[in-house]
């Protein structure tokens, strides 16, 4: 799978800071600073807290747009809806990271920012 990059971390990076790569996905910004600063040399833990913005990055820019657009009825209710996709990406995310893995966010993984 392309979207799978477990084998390119150490398995002593992934099982010492799994805890600190789980913290961006429960806490959102809180949790990625926290990451930041229990883990600063993981790699493993700083390819998830970059998943995490990627989510959090895009869930802002759907409120901001939803809320812009809000006299349109039609992009809050599709924006409501792609905040619930967004949360359910954002739990199987961390459930990835429970289970070890390092694999990209779907759909988010296609967009090019936070490369």
């Amino acid at each position: 799978n392309l979207n799978d990059h477990t084998a390119e971390f150490d398995p002593a990076d992934i099982s010492d800071n799994k805890i600190f790569a789980m913290l961006p996905y429960l806490l959102s910004i809180d949790g990625v600073i926290i990451a930041m600063l229990g883990a600063p040399d993981s790699p493993f833990t700083k390819y998830h807290i970059k998943q995490s913005l990627k989510i959090t990055v895009t869930e802002f820019l759907v409120a901001i747009l939803s809320a812009v657009l809000a006299f349109t009825i039609i992009v809050p209710i599709a924006g409501a809806i792609c905040l619930g996709i967004l949360s359910v990406i954002n739990i199987i995310c961390f459930f990835r990271v429970c289970s070890g893995k390092a694999i990209d966010a779907p759909i988010i993984s296609s967009l090019k920012f936070l490369n």
